[in-house]
């Protein structure tokens, strides 16, 4: 019980941090961007725990929320690089370009992810789930770390080059950034490799993303993030969509 009431909570808290950015000035395509990749947090967060809880969703339903979480994690570190691309004073339409050939990817580590090539179960374990690796994990790990590190490579540069507040803006998405992957880092590698960590520990290291978005969200509203133009936040809500639409189709199949 209290497992579930520490997600709830972060669950909650991603949420309340996208609607809060998002009220503070609808009209910002920078707000709505923010917006979504809280929802995309929500959808992560829940997902992650209520695979690890069989015993609330059944062992099929474990399953199916594996591979949704893998899903949203793609999609979420794509839209980390693209929200790191479009973090500028001066909007080049030239950007959008791109986007066909950094969603990409992305596509490719969701499918891998969908069809179990990236990680399977294999049986409950007292307080945990144990899951055997894909064929093809390593691969989804590396895309996902392409879209990580890419972005931490924008921000950084952008970090050298601006003064004043935009630096001060930017330094906050850097420690965010820092912290959340520290978290991950310590839980889900050192903790569960070294020390044996399981379940509910090991779940903190996803709760790291509400780091990134906290910070996040404390450079737009109490620094003024710069309302620069990004690419239209309706893709992002066409994939929200699309894996909520898969969710419920998958989940009553």
């Amino acid at each position: 019980m209290a497992s579930l009431l520490v997600a709830i909570i972060f669950i909650v808290l991603n949420g309340a941090l996208g609607v809060f950015v998002l009220v503070k000035n609808p009209r910002s395509a920078m707000h709505r961007l923010y917006a979504w990749m809280a929802a995309l947090a929500v959808l992560w967060t829940a997902s992650t725990y209520f695979q690890t809880r069989p015993d609330l969703v059944t062992l099929a339903g474990a399953l199916l929320l594996l591979r949704i979480s893998l899903m949203v994690a793609a999609f979420f570190c794509f839209v980390w690089l693209r929200f790191c691309t479009f973090f500028r004073e001066v909007y080049e339409p030239a950007l959008r370009t791109r986007l066909g050939t950094q969603i990409a990817p992305a596509v490719i580590a969701a499918t891998l992810a969908a069809t179990g090539a990236v990680a399977r179960y294999l049986q409950p374990e007292d307080d945990a789930v144990r899951f055997e690796l894909g064929p093809l994990f390593f691969l989804y790990v590396l895309i996902l770390l392409g879209y990580l590190l890419g972005g931490l490579m924008i921000v950084a540069k952008k970090y050298r080059n601006y003064a004043g507040l935009p630096r001060i803006q930017t330094f906050y998405v850097l420690v965010g950034f820092t912290l959340t992957v520290t978290n991950a880092v310590l839980v889900n590698i050192l903790g569960l490799g070294l020390f044996g960590l399981t379940f509910p520990v090991i779940l903190f290291g996803i709760y790291g993303v509400t780091v990134l978005l906290a910070a996040t969200a404390y450079a737009v509203i109490q620094h003024r993030f710069l309302n620069v133009q990004v690419i239209s936040s309706e893709v992002f809500a066409a994939i929200l969509i699309a894996v909520l639409a898969a969710d419920i189709a998958l989940a009553r199949s």
